[in-house]
């Protein structure tokens, strides 16, 4: 071929990707030749966009020689191009003449090779692209226009494989696979051998779909349109027939449909060996039927497998709950976002009851744990006492003591003033109880309805131990109840306020083994702040009790020995009303010594202006020591008929001195009178005052007593005596001594060596001093 000023040019006229260098340019030399500056395109892709885009416009092209009409070039950005901008060119050139080949008839073969080379040019252009355009086989009969393009479908095959179809992604029926040359789509097969393939999840929008998919091929799976069951399931292939028959609402377990039981694996939500209350359908738009069956179904999944269940925060309608414990070691805790929050609601139903069956021991056994933390239980009937928030009942086939249980945090409330729940928290045979922190309010309007805490248990039981500490309670007809063969009832650092009885224990039945331990705790009621029969072994420190029954008594003890009581502020209201009142129906002579109680150390008070008691011992009470109790002025501080105990009275007390005489009583005239007497003990300091103008008595002058002397001890006491006026007539020295009745104070005369004679009473002025001590009891 002779030699000519274009050569033709075989180059693929386009770049490799290139990345910028910081710099706007220029960027050369071109590894291919152009003819003109408009047949080059420049592409540019910014990192982190996903297409090239033309950027032609914002580029300086230019040749190496402008003088020359077919040479390399050069390319200038218009700013700046960083490292992460990838881009490239290419000529793209369209066939034109721009020249004529012939003049005058002859041909020029300057302009005509000219031509040529740029016809050679548009070839190689054509023959590089070619080779990135689709093709069909020769032997391909099929349609070979693609359809226009639909929104949400993509191009596939048609099932006749013939033409390109729009179609919606869920339909494709193809597999994929790896080969040399990466991801080959080989053939028709299944969405789930493609999410087999991919390892991703399947998005079902239901539990039915979740029991259908298989789980030979679709090992994760998402529900996402249960509302509160949806969540994360893996399928598991081992024998899962126990769980899955115990999970009966599918809140962890879902078996295939094809293989109900489990035997050849379920699907198993994956959490964190807490269950959610809602993953078995608990929702606060349902209705209480709906709510109680998804929440019995939960309580018995974790009965059986887990253990601990959340409500997550919301309000609940529900009906009654009655679940069962049928094995030793079974657990039950459930919590929820706090009492404010997860509230729980019943209308004038039980609420939660608990119930359990076969042999436990407390020595040595492993029994039930039951615990309900940050809950409110709402009870929304309108009137009356209805209902048991939440009842363990630990009576079984077997002995002692049975499930242990802790309730915390929690609110145990009705909606109005005028409803309560009949009991917040009912405990039968339990063995072990803690209820801490947890809230009471009742009927504002009717302070006799309901129990807070109910302590029952059945003979042979003898339940022990309960702690009640840090609790609250507002207007209730008993706050805490217990019964008999119930032990070690702890109370400490509650408040109780606005309610009918604080404390009522009843052990007639049991007797004997039955101890309240109750420490910094408020009570203001309106009938008794305590009640104790024959409850032995008590200790009552530190307490505020108060309550505001005119005439009622704050703490009552039947028959309840072994006690202490100090430490306390204890305060009654007006005329009659008793601080501490010890009544025993029933003493044993040869045992009372050994049972000894203590009422020291506390501080009475009396509400209004009437005066009342401080502590009433009864005439068959023994065994108290009472001492060092200050009291308020207008209470009498210790009544002790039967003079069997230890009594120190704080402050002296006083007492009307009476002279009478021992033949015709008569009375004193223009008298003036005054005596004190102090308890010590078994014995009595006293002293007082006598004057009068006259006397209508006869015989030997008498005064009356302050309280009857003993009648072993008392006879011969000699006391001091003071005597003057004219009604004092005695030839020897005055003295005074206690009669053989040890009822009243008797005046003797004696000279010196001689015996002693009575001081006959006479009518006319006497003024008299006596003071002593003598033994009661």
């Amino acid at each position: 071929m002779a030699a000519t000023p274009y050569i033709l040019p075989r180059e693929t006229r386009e770049s490799a990707i290139l990345v910028g260098n910081g710099t706007a340019g220029p960027y050369a030399p071109s590894p291919y030749r152009i003819f003109d500056i408009a047949d080059v395109k420049v592409f540019a892709k910014a990192f982190g966009e996903t297409v090239f885009s033309d950027v032609t416009a914002g580029c300086t092209i230019a040749k190496v020689d402008p003088a020359s009409a077919y040479d390399f070039f050069t390319v200038t950005f218009g700013a700046a191009v960083p490292a992460s901008t990838a881009w490239y060119h290419q000529a793209r050139r369209v066939a034109n003449r721009s020249v004529a080949v012939t003049r005058g008839g002859t041909l020029d073969s300057n302009q005509l090779e000219q031509e040529l080379s740029k016809e050679a040019s548009v070839e190689s252009e054509v023959r590089r692209d070619i080779d990135r355009a689709a093709s069909f086989p020769r032997d391909f009969v099929g349609q070979t226009g693609l359809p226009p393009a639909e929104a949400g479908k993509v191009l596939a095959w048609n099932d006749d494989g013939d033409r390109l179809v729009n179609k919606s992604p869920v339909d494709l029926p193809v597999d994929a696979i790896v080969g040399a040359a990466g991801l080959t789509v080989i053939g028709k097969n299944t969405v789930p051998e493609i999410r087999d393939f991919l390892d991703t999840p399947a998005y079902v929008a239901s539990r039915a779909e979740l029991a259908a998919l298989d789980g030979a091929k679709d090992k994760v799976a998402i529900i996402w349109n249960e509302g509160g069951r949806n969540g994360r399931f893996v399928f598991s292939s081992s024998n899962l027939s126990t769980p899955v028959t115990a999970d009966t609402a599918q809140g962890i377990y879902v078996a295939p449909a094809s293989a109900p039981t489990g035997a050849s694996g379920a699907w198993v939500r994956q959490n964190d060996g807490v269950a959610n209350a809602a993953w078995y359908g608990l929702d606060r738009s349902n209705t209480a039927a709906a709510n109680t069956a998804a929440l019995t179904a939960a309580m018995n999944f974790v009965i059986a497998r887990i253990g601990a269940l959340r409500i997550p925060g919301g309000d609940y309608d529900l009906n009654a709950i009655s679940v069962n414990m049928t094995v030793s070691g079974q657990a039950l805790h459930v919590t929820g976002d706090g009492a404010g929050e997860t509230n729980l609601r019943w209308n004038g139903t039980d609420g939660i009851v608990i119930t359990t069956s076969g042999p436990r021991s407390w020595v040595g056994g492993s029994g039930n744990a039951v615990t309900f933390h940050r809950l409110g239980l709402v009870n929304t009937a309108t009137t009356g006492a209805a209902g048991r928030a939440l009842s363990l009942d630990g009576t079984s086939a077997g002995n002692f003591f049975n499930p242990a249980l802790v309730v915390s945090e929690c609110s145990i409330r009705s909606t109005t003033v005028n409803a309560s729940w009949a009991k917040g928290v009912e405990l039968t045979s339990v063995g072990s109880a803690t209820i801490e922190k947890t809230f009471w309010y009742g009927a504002q309007a009717n302070n006799t309805l309901g129990i807070f805490v109910d302590l029952i248990a059945s003979a042979g039981h003898d339940a022990s131990p309960y702690h009640i500490r840090g609790c609250e309670g507002y207007f209730c007809g008993t706050f805490i109840r217990a019964g008999s063969y119930i032990e070690g009832v702890h109370v400490t650092d509650c408040d109780f306020v606005g309610g009918y009885y604080g404390i009522d224990w009843d052990a007639t039945v049991s007797g004997g083994e039955a101890q309240l331990c109750m420490v910094g705790t408020h009570i203001n009621v309106h009938t008794r702040a305590v009640r104790l029969n024959l409850v032995e072994w008590s200790q009552i420190t530190g307490c505020l009790l108060w309550t505001d029954t005119v005439g009622g008594t704050v703490v009552e003890l039947i028959d309840s020995s072994s006690t202490t009581i100090t430490g306390n502020s204890i305060a009654p209201q007006g005329l009659n009303s008793i601080c501490i009142d010890v009544k025993a129906n029933t003493w044993n002579a040869a045992t009372f010594d050994t049972r000894r109680s203590t009422i020291v150390g506390n501080v009475f008070e009396v509400g209004g202006t009437d005066p009342a008691l401080a502590v009433n011992l009864a005439a068959n009470v023994r065994g108290f020591t009472v001492a060092n109790n200050p009291c308020d002025t207008l209470l009498t501080e210790c009544s002790d008929p039967s003079y069997a105990n230890n009594v120190h009275w704080t402050r002296d007390a006083a007492w009307t001195p009476i002279v009478t005489g021992a033949t015709t009583a008569g009375a004193a005239t223009g008298a003036t009178v005054a005596g004190r007497k102090r308890r010590r003990g078994n014995k009595i300091e006293f002293s007082c005052n006598i004057a009068y103008t006259g006397h209508s008595g006869t015989g030997p002058m008498q005064v009356n007593m302050p309280d009857t002397a003993s009648v072993a001890n008392g006879i011969g006491n000699a006391l001091s005596v003071y005597c003057a006026g004219a009604g004092a007539v005695f030839t020897g020295a005055p003295q005074a001594l206690i009669g053989s009745g040890g009822t009243n104070i008797l005046l003797r005369q004696a000279v010196s060596g001689t015996a002693a004679t009575s001081i006959n009473i006479t009518n006319g002025a006497l003024t008299m001093v006596i003071s002593g001590e003598y033994a009661v009891g």
